[in-house]
């Protein structure tokens, strides 16, 4: 386990035992987790201070008021958040105890632990927040057009937050890329189908149009699969006897397909479509070519 998963569930865990109304001590937390005292002092008074934690004979709670506020998932992501501070443009205690509040954390979603660095972008996180939280529409400019949408959520997909929002049809635009966002006065009414569609992509690409691939993977590398989603909107069709797995996904282009075959050779054989599999052994030839050109001329 990498330390940043380590630092999460160390967080989650203490949440959720705060949440539930434990009162654990520094010792107990310290012994249970494998850490020393000054981790869990850390944990507490750095990346909890933003709550209202309490401290009496050694031992630790939570303010009555807060108990129960949040669900163990929204906890691990919750303590995903502490664990990497730099996640959000501007994490001081306010805006994370705000997190609490149902309508606000409404905005946000967030999936994986790395981030990009969004300094100086906390005014446009500010009114993109209000505007999701107010229905409101909002324009931008985005490469170089004026655009005007309709928020729906900010999404942090691999470390890299966006915009998920509707201009004639569900688009993202990565929020780095927008300035000078103003919300208009104009209202919307959400679309409980589109938000579910936000909530289920596996992509940040969320409205583009995707191709489906499928693919072999043999009994060595299945376990992976099976674990989790390695794969954009990754869905197993088929055990196979051997140990192996059929497994489908959705790609915005064949590059992003070819990369992970790339990346699980040779445990992974390309079924469908015909021609991704003919792209990927014709790139495979090149490179082979290539190699072999390369070392003939270094000998």
């Amino acid at each position: 386990m990498k330390d940043h998963d380590k630092t999460a569930f160390r967080l989650s865990s203490i949440l959720i035992k705060l949440n539930e109304g434990e009162h654990p001590s520094i010792d107990e937390l310290a012994e249970e987790y494998n850490v020393h005292k000054r981790t869990i002092q850390r944990d507490i008074n750095e990346r909890f201070s933003y709550l209202p934690i309490q401290k009496e004979n050694s031992r630790i709670s939570l303010d009555p008021a807060y108990l129960g506020k949040l669900s163990s998932e929204e906890l691990r992501s919750f303590a995903a958040i502490s664990g990497v501070k730099s996640l959000f443009p501007s994490l001081g205690n306010i805006f994370l105890r705000r997190i609490f509040d149902d309508t606000v954390r409404s905005a946000y979603l967030v999936k994986g632990h790395h981030y990009e660095n969004i300094s100086g972008k906390e005014e446009t996180f500010k009114r993109i927040e209000e505007a999701i939280i107010s229905h409101k529409k909002m324009t931008f400019w985005y490469k170089s057009t004026q655009r005007t949408v309709e928020p729906y959520r900010l999404i942090n997909q691999k470390g890299i937050w966006y915009l998920a929002a509707v201009e004639d049809k569900l688009k993202s635009f990565s929020v780095t890329k927008m300035f000078e966002p103003l919300i208009t006065g104009e209202t919307f009414a959400p679309n409980p189908a589109i938000t579910e569609a936000i909530e289920q992509s596996d992509t940040q690409w969320i409205g583009t149009e995707t191709k489906e691939a499928v693919f072999q993977i043999d009994s060595e590398a299945a376990t992976y699969f099976r674990r989790r989603n390695l794969i954009p909107d990754q869905k197993i069709e088929k055990e196979l006897e051997d140990g192996g797995v059929i497994v489908s996904g959705r790609f915005t282009d064949d590059t992003q397909a070819l990369n992970i075959v790339g990346y699980w050779l040779p445990h992974i054989k390309i079924l469908s479509p015909k021609t991704l599999d003919n792209e990927f052994c014709n790139r495979l030839k090149n490179y082979i070519t290539d190699d072999i050109s390369c070392r003939g001329s270094n000998l």
